[in-house]
């Protein structure tokens, strides 16, 4: 049985408790691009006022893309997210020095 030190295992918490971080960033980041990707889209979309006003539909809309962007960047489905989680542990690994990336 192999005995690691306090401070070992206390550094290894620290740096998974980072690696979280980074991801969720990651994440988050891929969400808003394509959020502003969905907005854009739908911009392109001619808008009919046949059933009156539409700031209602307006705000959905808006609520839809969010949720539809978070759902698509959760799943990975860009994949942007595990590319920049990819090249930002590179880097934090060379300023770290702990050489323990996973990318």
């Amino acid at each position: 049985m192999e005995v690691t030190p306090i401070a070992a295992n206390v550094a290894a918490t620290t740096a998974n408790k980072e690696d979280v971080k980074l991801r969720k960033a990651c994440q988050g980041f891929e969400a808003m691009l394509v959020q502003q990707m969905l907005s854009a889209m739908r911009q392109t979309v001619e808008k009919s006022d046949v059933f009156g006003s539409r700031e209602k539909e307006d705000v959905f809309q808006g609520m839809l893309d969010q949720q539809m962007a978070d759902d698509l960047a959760s799943k990975g489905s860009m994949a942007i997210a595990g590319i920049l989680y990819a090249q930002l542990s590179k880097i934090n690994d060379k300023e770290t020095g702990s050489g323990q990336g996973k990318g």
